[in-house]
């Protein structure tokens, strides 16, 4: 299918350096056309503020990112990725190595289809926003396809060269993967965000910007004491 793009809004924001090249634009899909939201995002913990958006109803601003002028879709968030290593080493481990899990887990798969050997669109549903944990899980596989090479069966992916590589989830948020994968249990579906049993979404509904940027699976983990 053909895309059409309107103009990138050239935003860029105060970010360090990551692991892999891989740069994320958040966009709203009309038809065909896809308008661009955000600037080229390096770290993909701007999406934890976006599930306070999308979940809690309050806008993050961070970083020179702010949440607020977010146009999304319904149905879920579309992005532009760019800098792949090798298109089509990625999609095939979005849809071999990621999408499998995701539908046994969750009757839901991400749509990837390349723009070219080293940009594609991709389409992460609803249900992936509903916590900070999806969607930094999702997020973080994402970007472990984009290492030029194939990540294999899900499992060896949590500990392989490539999750080495990027370093963004290892030891307690490895174990807590392979214990939830993408069902989280019904104790603690209640969360959008979680830290421990007393600074959680339900108990603090209200908290600081800082706390919800950075709520990856790491932070869960440590709450959850895996």
């Amino acid at each position: 299918m053909k895309y059409k793009f309107e103009k990138p809004t050239g935003q860029t924001y105060s970010e360090i350096d990551q692991p892999n090249p891989l740069r994320w634009e958040v966009l709203f899909r009309d038809g065909d056309t896809f308008i661009p939201k955000s600037g080229k995002l390096k770290c993909k913990d701007f999406f934890n503020d976006m599930v306070s958006k999308i979940v809690h109803g309050k806008d993050v601003s961070i970083y020179g990112w702010s949440t607020t002028p977010l146009q999304l879709n319904e149905d879920g968030v579309w992005l532009r990725l760019m800098s792949l290593n090798d298109g089509v080493v990625f999609k095939k481990n979005i849809n071999s190595t990621i999408n499998p899990k995701l539908k046994a887990d969750l009757d839901i798969e991400l749509v990837v289809e390349l723009l070219d050997k080293s940009s594609a669109v991709l389409f992460i549903p609803l249900a992936i926003w509903k916590s900070t944990y999806l969607i930094s899980l999702t997020s973080w596989l994402v970007r472990l396809a984009n290492y030029g090479s194939e990540l294999g069966e899900f499992d060896a992916a949590l500990d392989g060269a490539q999750a080495k590589a990027d370093g963004a989830i290892h030891s307690s948020g490895v174990q807590l993967v392979r214990k939830w994968g993408f069902k989280i249990p019904k104790d603690y579906q209640q969360y959008w965000y979680f830290c421990t049993k007393e600074y959680n979404s339900v108990k603090n509904p209200e908290p600081s910007v800082s706390m919800i940027h950075n709520n990856g699976v790491m932070s869960w983990s440590k709450g959850v004491n895996v």
